[in-house]
């Protein structure tokens, strides 16, 4: 004899059941015991008796089903919740870690930035005081006993403006670098022991268009583009003290476009043509 059994109370939790081999291997459990009892039982009932008995434990049987169901999907969530707790420590302690890291990176940087920004001052020494002088040196440097000398790469401010960026050697603006000038113009070229040498590019702070200029020993000596044929130049080497003058005949040539390497053909005034 088999049970059917009304679920029709249970349909809630129908859809919840993933197992279900364990829920066949219930209800045929179920039904087993079901003919077992109704075999022992009914012998001497009335038909109205039995129908009882078997709505019975039919809703019995339906009530242990809901119930283990509901065991099932409570101990589903309980899984879940304790995965999503643990997912959240995890990225809590990851965010913690990165915020630690972040921290421990600015004040590494501040360190740094203190260690390499150094102020000059005037001393007093008659009455042992220094006072700021406004200048100050941000960059790498060498230390010298109990003094440090800008040595490597670093920038000169004056009053918190950059007036030189650069390559420094030994304190002095040397290598490639930017300086600013009263005017707020500034160059960018080569310097050779604090003196602007050879040809940068020179900005101007009204917003003009660039232009290439040469200086010589600090000194400004042309404009590049006013180096051409028919210009007089004066020349400056030493070998030409007794004949400085001539005229450019030839526009530069600059090998592989590099006009500290370009070469004039010029003709002296005392007769004679080279390059320069």
């Amino acid at each position: 004899m088999s049970v059917n059994v009304d679920l029709h109370h249970g349909d809630e939790h129908s859809g919840q059941v993933k197992n279900h081999k364990a829920y066949e291997k219930l209800m045929k459990q179920l039904e087993h015991e079901s003919e077992e009892l109704e075999h022992n039982t009914t012998a001497g009932l009335t038909t109205a008796e039995i129908i009882k008995r078997r709505r019975a434990k039919e809703e019995k049987s339906a009530e242990e089903f809901r119930r283990q169901a509901k065991a099932a999907v409570d101990a589903q969530e309980a899984k879940e919740k304790r995965e999503k707790e643990e997912a959240e420590k995890r990225a809590k302690a990851k965010a913690d870690e990165e915020d630690r890291q972040r921290r421990e990176a600015e004040e590494e940087a501040i360190r740094e930035l203190e260690r390499k920004t150094k102020k000059f001052f005037t001393v007093d020494r008659k009455y042992n005081r220094k006072s700021p002088t406004g200048v100050m040196y941000f960059g790498e440097y060498e230390q010298e006993g109990n003094a440090w000398v800008p040595h490597g790469y670093g920038e000169f401010r004056v009053n918190g403006e950059v007036i030189y960026d650069g390559e420094i050697y030994r304190g002095k603006m040397h290598g490639t670098g930017m300086i600013k000038f009263e005017n707020d113009d500034t160059w960018k070229g080569k310097f050779h022991l604090d003196e602007p040498n050879g040809i940068g590019l020179y900005k101007f702070a009204d917003g003009s268009a660039p232009r290439e200029r040469i200086y010589r020993n600090s000194r400004p000596v042309c404009w590049v583009d006013e180096l051409i044929p028919g210009v007089r130049i004066r020349l400056l080497g030493p070998q030409h003290n007794r004949n400085p003058m001539a005229t450019i005949i030839e526009d530069a040539i600059a090998p592989s476009g590099d006009l500290e390497q370009a070469r004039f053909k010029v003709k002296c005034d005392l007769g004679g043509f080279f390059t320069a």
